[in-house]
């Protein structure tokens, strides 16, 4: 004979179109699985829909890591967005951006100063100068401004260990404040 006073903690509501998860109660996806919330449709959190795309809650989420050592030429992911990345390379090299997307941000240290050539940081097409920003240098120098590049770089034999550029995209332009203790440490170049 079966037990008639089990409940379920997961079950189809009766009379209506609603699945319902009771206390308790849990609804697990496994490896391979997914949920697909398609478009139209909607996901809330305790009743409050969340408005934000796919895209935008992927740029939003940082990396396990939020760290990353790099000694070679790096092609930045959006997916990467809030990472920072300490420059490990006295010969310097490129670093990439994605695509301008609203929310993305980058943080670039000088682990190691450059010497032989600088670490460059470059907006995703050679056309796009959608780079602005400005420099603060230590003792109140005059740095680098722009009003529109493609090109930031860590000037070798000039850039020091500590030096950084902090970077957020509106979706459009790259907004960049460096940081440096030498005045010709940081150039905005490509207007």
């Amino acid at each position: 004979m079966s037990d008639t006073t089990y409940q379920s903690k997961v079950y189809h509501k009766q009379g209506g179109d609603e699945e319902v998860v009771a206390s308790g109660g849990q609804i697990t996806v496994e490896s391979g699985g997914a949920i697909d919330v398609e478009s139209g449709g909607s996901l809330k959190i305790a009743g409050t829909a969340i408005n934000a795309t796919a895209a935008q809650l992927n740029t939003v989420s940082v990396p396990a890591s939020g760290v990353e050592v790099v000694t070679e030429t790096n092609v930045i992911l959006a997916a990467e967005s809030g990472k920072t990345f300490f420059l490990n390379a006295a010969a310097g090299f490129q670093s990439t951006l994605p695509a301008p997307a609203a929310g993305l941000r980058f943080t670039f240290i000088v682990k190691t100063a450059p010497t032989s050539n600088g670490y460059t940081i470059v907006t995703n097409g050679t056309t796009q100068k959608v780079l602005k920003g400005l420099c603060v240098i230590a003792a109140d120098a005059i740095g680098d401004v722009s009003a529109g590049g493609t090109t930031a770089t860590f000037v070798h034999n000039q850039a020091l260990a500590g030096d950084r550029i902090d970077m957020i995209c509106d979706g459009t332009i790259w907004y960049m404040v460096g940081y440096a203790q030498v005045t010709a440490a940081i150039t905005i170049t490509g207007e």
